[in-house]
């Protein structure tokens, strides 16, 4: 499963969700044309973007990719369909030797030295931890049946 900051995005999703919801529940409070203009005659929203990108930049010097790895919708459906893929990133746990230089070149994060197939939410096929593997044919793209599950994998 997932840890608390990998399931950020679907935390958020559901929370958006559960708001959007309870809008469309009472819609006799909502004036939409007098919220619209009333924040867009502001320099609201101005302000609230330049926060926003301010406060992405400095994440960004703790985490890498902040906005990718934890709130962009888009990941959210490609992270649920990538459990069901049938193309993925195998690791030959016989000829690994656990150097984690994988783990190192791999942009999300994601500890492929540690699964025997690469079934995560956050993968993004770039293929840079193949790249840098020295032993030849351990980590390799392939076809996999989806609903097998791997003893090892997260």
């Amino acid at each position: 499963m997932c840890t608390l900051l990998d399931c950020l995005q679907y935390i958020l999703a559901i929370i958006i969700v559960a708001n959007v919801t309870a809008t469309f529940v009472d819609l006799s409070n909502i004036n939409a044309y007098k919220t619209f203009t009333y924040w867009m005659n502001g320099k609201f929203v101005q302000s609230i973007a330049i926060a926003i990108m301010a406060s992405f930049l400095i994440i960004a010097l703790f985490f890498e990719r902040p906005f990718c790895n934890y709130f962009c919708s888009e990941g959210i459906r490609y992270g649920l369909a990538s459990f069901t893929r049938f193309f993925t990133i195998k690791r030959n746990v016989h000829t690994c030797v656990q150097c984690k230089k994988c783990d190192k070149a791999c942009p999300m994060n994601i500890e492929i030295s540690t699964n025997s197939l690469v079934r995560n939410a956050q993968c993004i096929n770039c293929f840079k931890c193949i790249e840098v593997c020295p032993v030849v044919d351990t980590l390799s793209y392939g076809k996999v049946n989806p609903l097998k599950k791997s003893k090892d994998n997260s």
